[in-house]
């Protein structure tokens, strides 16, 4: 949702990462990159004050099996890096 109090302009890009999920002593999961990010997805968003998008994000999956990190981040046009970041952990199977 757009809360800018203004028209705005974004750019989500996507993108899997190959690696493994790796537990420390106290049980906290982390990701371990094994490879670099391979880009999935890049499209705008135009958005006007308080409205907000919905939609799918469709992508084929790796042909190997294995953990990934989906990475989305969500940028304002203009201005460098990620204004809001999410990932969700990926397991593809054979």
């Amino acid at each position: 949702m757009n809360r800018e109090r203004a028209p705005a302009e974004y750019v989500v890009r996507a993108a899997l990462t190959p690696g493994a999920i790796a537990s420390n002593e106290t049980g906290a999961r982390r990701f371990e990159a094994s490879g670099p990010p391979e880009p999935v997805a890049f499209f705008p968003v135009a958005l006007e004050d308080g409205a907000k998008w919905e939609g799918n994000l469709t992508f084929a999956a790796p042909a190997e099996p294995g953990t990934y990190r989906l990475g989305l981040d969500l940028e304002r046009s203009g201005r460098e890096g990620a204004y809001r970041s999410l990932h969700l952990w990926v397991t593809v199977r054979a």
